[in-house]
Parts: C-alpha cells; structure tokens; sequence
C-alpha cells in the first residue's frame, strides 16, 4: 500500500512540475524578459484552479459516501 501511494504522489509531482514548465516556456518563447513573470502568474493561477477543482471534487464525493 505503501509503495502505491508514493508512485501516485511521485506521478502527481511530476505532473505538476511539467505542467508548470510548459506554462513558463509557452510564454518565455514570446517575450523572455516580461514573459518570466506572466509565466509565472499562470502557472500559480492553473494551479490555483487544479486545486480548487480538487477540494470541490472531495466535497462531492464525501457527501455522495455521507447518504450512502
């Protein structure tokens, strides 16, 4: 059990960290100068939403096991 849930945690940083990285790039390509800091601001902001979609996520379905 132990070895399944560090291989979801380690998948989970990888995600993160190549998505972050690929946000940074698409607007450092543009602009390098200005796009280091809206690179930035996106990628805190997809990740803002990725966890905003989580916790709605584990609501719903904490309350979908509370009536069942």
């Amino acid at each position: 059990a132990a070895g399944t849930l560090a291989s979801g945690r380690n998948v989970g940083m990888m995600l993160g960290i190549g998505l972050a990285g690929a946000i940074l790039t698409s607007y450092i390509v543009h602009d390098p100068v200005a796009g280091l800091l809206k690179g930035i601001h996106s990628g805190y902001f997809a990740a803002f939403l990725i966890a905003i979609a989580g916790i709605f996520l584990g609501i719903v379905k904490d309350r979908k096991q509370d009536h069942a």
